[in-house]
């Protein structure tokens, strides 16, 4: 059987969560593609698209970082990250 995505419902009640407590920086990890196998392009277009467009319609969350934990990981991201708002960082752990 194949990977089901991850759900945008992931990032958006997060987001909404911390904002409504005040929270102004949050970080994500490349949901559902370690163990679960998901491909990380279209797990990084779900996660970087559900944050923009959140960020878009709300205030109060200043900083959203994107956590990799492999260099290939970081590409992905960091090559969608110079398309989407400049509230989103990116980081890679090594």
């Amino acid at each position: 059987p194949s990977t089901p995505p991850p759900p945008r419902s992931c990032y958006l009640n997060s987001l909404d969560l911390a904002r409504t407590i005040g929270i102004e920086t949050i970080a994500f990890p490349n949901i559902s593609t370690g163990i679960y196998g998901y491909p990380k392009i279209p797990a990084a277009q779900i996660a970087v698209k559900a944050v923009n467009e959140y960020l878009k319609n709300n205030e109060g969350i200043k900083e959203v970082v994107f956590v990799c934990f492999d260099l290939n990981g970081y590409k992905k991201y960091q090559g969608l990250y110079f398309l989407v708002n400049q509230k989103l960082a990116h980081h890679l752990i090594q």
